[in-house]
């Protein structure tokens, strides 16, 4: 009978971990999805020490700008006369691709989604 009873509690315990650590994972989960949805976007202006935009040439991140069209004026007047720049819009850096990946990014030749 005792052999009955600390199996039973074995497995109470392990279904009770079991359930605590799924509970925690989609906690988690809701946490990393509300934040997604709710961060404020904005714009993000990239300077590049080379005539055209290369990620290797990176020299500034400066996310901070609420329009495009001010983003793009400081772009032009950071690097007019040396270096490139672009702006992109809710930016995030994605470690499996090791770069930056924007909704929307504009620079000196136009937009692109």
């Amino acid at each position: 009978m005792e052999g009955v009873k600390k199996e039973g509690s074995f497995l109470q315990t392990i279904g009770a971990i079991l359930l605590v650590v799924v509970c925690i994972w989609i906690g988690y989960k809701v946490l990393v999805w509300g934040y997604d949805k709710t961060r404020p976007k904005s714009w993000t202006l990239f300077t590049y020490s080379t005539e055209t935009p290369d990620t290797y040439y990176l020299v500034n991140r400066i996310e901070v700008y609420k329009s495009q069209t001010v983003c793009i004026e400081k772009g032009i007047a950071m690097t007019s006369g040396l270096g490139s720049f672009e702006c992109g819009y809710d930016c995030r850096y994605r470690s499996e691709y090791g770069v930056e990946v924007c909704n929307r990014v504009c620079g000196r030749r136009g937009c692109r989604d």
